[in-house]
């Protein structure tokens, strides 16, 4: 969860101050976490009896029922059609504002400068079914603006860090 990796990299800073540091948030990917979120999980389960295997291993309970409504994630019950793009828009969104509101703590609590990017881009449905097939995630093979470019923000800083090797 983005508040205990928040915790570690703090940790990490206190522990190796002349370090540069790699903290590596899984927001906005999967899991969707939050409270639209886990509305979304909770009217699927309701009205359709879907379970959200990764989810259930997050919260410690193990599903090992197989069927045809049992999901890794909400983004396969969007690709099924079960959620539409608008939500699940909406859901990664939630996604980002968790996570940027940790970033954000972060920030001021590490000194010097930072650099808050991504390692992928992510489709949500996006595709016309003619040139690009509609597609979720990040599949392999498809090359498109949303996968390919990623965000680079630098946060400056009055105060650097002396980095040693």
């Amino acid at each position: 969860m983005p508040d205990h990796i928040r915790e570690m990299a703090i940790d990490a800073h206190e522990e190796y101050p002349d370090k540069r540091l790699v903290i590596h948030f899984m927001q906005p990917h999967t899991p969707y976490i939050g409270p639209k979120a886990d509305e979304v999980r909770g009217r699927l389960q309701d009205e359709h009896g879907m379970q959200f295997k990764k989810m259930n291993i997050i919260h410690g309970e193990e599903s090992s029922e197989e069927s045809e409504l049992n999901f890794s994630q909400l983004r396969n019950a969007a690709e099924k059609g079960y959620i539409a793009n608008d939500t699940l828009h909406e859901l990664y969104r939630e996604n980002l504002e968790i996570v940027l509101d940790e970033v954000k703590h972060l920030l001021e609590e590490i000194n010097g400068k930072s650099v808050i990017s991504s390692d992928h881009g992510e489709l949500l449905g996006d595709g016309d079914g003619w040139f690009m097939p509609k597609a979720y995630g990040h599949p392999g093979n498809v090359y498109s603006p949303e996968l390919r470019f990623v965000p680079w923000l630098e946060v400056e800083s009055n105060n650097r860090r002396d980095i040693v090797s």
